[in-house]
Parts: structure tokens; C-alpha cells; sequence
């Protein structure tokens, strides 16, 4: 990915950020089409005939949101990766279909729903970087998701990047498993429901999510009897882990790459001490392709 691309995928991200909604509706997008030339397509975005027509529509129109359009190629990558979400379909998730919140605040902290309302844009997984495209996705009806908001701004959600980014992770875990990190415990929730895994310890440094967590979210869990949580720094807490105690460890106590690089090396550290346990990094990639040549 050339600087060039980084930096026009790194205003589509803002855009998206900042919210975009696309009527999606069939009158929308045919009037859409009606109204470029073969020539104009074929100018904005390699192999348009083969694409699929919705995915086109939304692909183009976000990014027309940032003032101006990719490379054809890189148009291609986004149009191919825009995905439709269905609601029922999202409902079914295990933590979504389990997990019942009230609304309820705990100092700077609030328990509530988030919502996705229909045709809003959001990346639904990591971006990708060979081919470079972010992957845009939208649901076909207003979808509602557990959160945790701090004062005014989300803190963490169970959107779907968040449960797509753990999808790899959660098919591999096993064992006593160490989760450095809580948030909603969505990991935990799906790890506990794997018969092969016989506990879990969760470390999380602040208390309040522990409060919220342990009187709402917690004792709605089939298999909250797997589930230990300890109140501590995380990086700190592994220094007292030894060889053997764990089988799998999950880190995920970063927002991004640029505050997860410090934290990620310092973890890093440990999983070279304790042989036998298998790490995983929440966003790991990412974090590595900021890092570059620092690890």
C-alpha cells in the first residue's frame, strides 16, 4: 500500500466515522445508474460490468463523500468488499441473542445500546492492505448493539468489527485461557461456550467496567462458572504468570495501532518466557504494519 492509498483510505475512515448514510432504495440506485455513461463507469472503476450493482452504488457514493474518488483499482477492491448486513441474521449471534442490558450509568461510565440505523455505513472488519480497501457494510434494517459509553463517546460495542475481528482468535482458543482485557466480554462469552475450554481469568484495570460487568452482563452467562476476573494492569499482571499456567492467552487492552504498539511489544516479552501458552493480539496485523521495522 503506497502513501497515496494509505492516505485516501485513512479519509474514508474518517468519513465513515463522522457517519454516512446511503439510500439504498432500488428507485435510488436505478436512477443512479440511469445517470452515468458507460464511459464514466469505466473511468471510476475497473471491471463495472461484473460488479454488483448495489455494492457499486454504495462504493462510489461513499467515497464521493470525501471530495474525490480512488483509483479505478482501488474502487474495485472497495465495491467487491461492501457487504449487506442482515438484521435477523446479526440477532443470531450468541452474545446478541443472550446478552439483555439495561440502561444504567456507573460514574463516568454508561451502560446502553448503540445503534446502526438502516443503510448507515461502517466498517464491519479490518481494512484490508493487499488489495488496499476498507470494508464497508450497512444493514438492512435499524439494528441495536450492547455498549459502553464514557461520558458522551463510545468506549466499546458489540458491533460487527468487533465480532468479526475476534472470529479468528475464538476458533483457536482452548484450555485455562488468560483474556487481558473485558470490555463487554464478548471473547470471554464465546470462549466459555467452547466445551474445550475449562476457565477463563479475565485482568481488566478498571474497576468500573468490573462493577458494571459483574452486576449486568456477567450473570446472564451460561457458563459464568468458568469466569474469574481480576482487577489489575494487565502488562503488570504477566510478570506473576508462570510457564504452563495458561494454555491461551487473548490480548485486547488497546483502541488502535498507535496505542497498542507499546503494550503489544511489551507483551511480546512474556509470550517469549512462557512457552506452552499461545498468544493471540487483538488486531495484531495492524498493529505489526505500524510498528514496521520496529519488531
Amino acid at each position: 500500500m503506497n502513501n497515496k492509498e494509505l492516505a485516501y483510505l485513512a479519509d474514508l475512515a474518517s468519513v465513515v466515522a463522522d457517519g454516512v448514510t446511503i439510500c439504498t432504495h432500488p428507485r435510488a440506485i436505478s436512477a443512479f445508474f440511469d445517470n452515468l455513461s458507460e464511459e464514466r463507469l469505466a473511468e471510476i472503476c475497473d471491471g463495472y460490468a461484473t460488479k454488483d450493482k448495489e455494492s457499486l452504488y454504495v462504493a462510489i457514493n461513499v467515497c464521493l463523500k470525501t471530495g474525490r474518488l480512488p483509483s479505478k483499482a482501488m474502487m474495485s477492491d472497495i465495491a467487491d468488499n461492501v457487504k449487506k448486513h442482515c438484521k435477523s441474521e446479526f440477532y443470531k449471534d450468541e452474545y446478541i441473542d443472550t446478552i439483555k442490558l439495561p440502561n444504567v450509568k456507573s460514574g463516568d461510565l454508561t451502560l446502553a445500546y448503540a445503534t446502526y440505523a438502516k443503510d448507515e455505513i461502517f466498517q464491519y472488519d479490518m481494512p484490508l492492505v493487499d488489495p488496499p480497501a476498507l470494508r464497508l457494510g450497512y444493514f438492512d434494517e435499524d439494528v441495536s448493539f450492547p455498549a459502553i459509553y464514557e461520558g458522551n463517546m463510545p468506549w466499546v460495542s458489540a458491533c460487527p468489527s468487533e465480532i468479526n475481528s475476534m472470529s479468528g482468535s475464538l476458533s483457536e482458543v482452548s484450555g485455562k485461557v488468560l483474556v487481558l482485557g473485558l470490555g463487554l466480554g464478548y471473547y470471554p462469552f464465546i470462549a466459555s461456550q467452547k466445551s474445550n475450554v475449562c476457565e477463563i481469568t479475565i485482568v481488566e484495570i478498571n474497576s468500573g467496567i468490573i462493577d458494571i460487568f459483574t452486576r449486568y452482563v456477567l450473570p446472564q452467562f451460561p457458563m459464568k462458572q468458568k469466569i474469574k476476573i481480576v482487577c489489575a494492569d494487565a502488562i503488570k499482571y504477566m510478570a506473576s504468570v508462570k510457564k504452563g499456567e495458561y494454555d491461551y492467552c487473548f490480548a485486547d487492552i488497546w483502541e488502535g495501532a498507535e496505542d497498542g504498539a507499546d503494550r503489544y511489544i511489551a507483551i511480546k516479552k512474556y509470550e517469549a518466557q512462557l512457552h506452552g501458552t499461545k498468544f493471540s493480539y487483538w488486531i495484531e496485523d495492524e498493529i505489526k504494519r505500524y510498528l514496521g521495522d520496529e519488531i
